[in-house]
């Protein structure tokens, strides 16, 4: 996601984490977790802060509703760390 990104990307969204080569550096999830979607925490046009890492454990099932319903989880995280 990078760490200083303003205005960067939005989400990044790994329906299939089995095929990635990269797929050590989730080392957090699950064993088996087949799915990630990593979405920036950061107040408008700020350097991102942290980042939500949600795992699935079927490939391709985060729905478009879902991705919506983590975005407003990230804006909530965003507004909570106010001052810090």
């Amino acid at each position: 996601l990078g760490g200083d990104l303003r205005g960067g990307p939005k989400e990044s969204y790994l329906p299939t984490l089995q095929a990635l080569p990269g797929k050590v550096e989730f080392t957090y999830l699950p064993p088996n977790a087949q799915e990630a979607l990593l979405l920036p925490v950061r107040r408008d046009d700020e350097a991102i802060r942290c980042a939500v890492v949600l795992g699935g454990d079927t490939a391709k099932s985060f729905a478009p509703r879902d991705v919506t319903w983590c975005r407003e989880v990230a804006t909530w995280i965003a507004s909570e760390q106010q001052g810090y």
